[in-house]
C-alpha cells in the first residue's frame, strides 16, 4: 500500500506531466500537502490555485478563501485536482459538477482545523 507521501509525490508528477504546477506545501501542521496551480505562481494571488492535504484518513480540497471539502476515500485525489484545474473558474469554490461527481463534502473551518496533526497526537 502506498504511503500518503508517495501519493502526494505521485499527484505532483501526475499534474506536472499535464502542464500544471504542483509542489509540496511545507507546513508542519498539514503534512502531505500539495499546492496545485494552473501555472507557477509569481507571488501571492498571481494565478488560479488551491491546495490539498491529508491530515487524517481523508484527503481535503482547500481553497485560499478558507473553504474546505472532504474527499471520500473512493474518489481519486489526482482526478479531483485535475478536473478542478481543467474546469474550475472560481478560486473560492470548485464548480458544482465537481462537488457532485466526486461527492465532495464541505466542512467548516473549525472542523478542518481540528484535523491538524498536532491535535491528533
Amino acid at each position: 500500500m502506498n504511503s500518503d507521501n508517495d501519493i502526494a509525490n505521485a499527484l505532483i508528477r501526475h499534474l506536472s506531466v499535464r502542464g500544471y504546477f504542483a509542489k509540496h506545501r511545507n507546513v508542519k501542521e498539514w503534512p502531505h500537502s500539495v499546492i496545485c496551480a494552473r501555472s507557477e505562481p509569481n507571488g501571492w494571488d498571481s494565478c488560479f490555485s488551491f491546495w490539498v492535504t491529508k491530515p487524517s484518513q481523508h484527503w481535503h480540497l482547500c481553497c485560499w478563501s478558507y473553504r474546505y471539502w472532504r474527499v471520500p476515500q473512493y474518489s481519486r485525489i489526482d482526478e479531483v485536482c485535475l478536473n478542478y484545474l481543467n474546469y474550475g473558474d472560481n478560486i473560492a469554490s470548485p464548480p458544482d459538477f465537481l462537488l457532485t461527481q466526486f461527492d465532495l463534502l464541505e466542512i467548516d473551518y473549525d472542523e478542518f482545523k481540528s484535523l491538524r496533526l498536532d491535535r491528533r497526537l
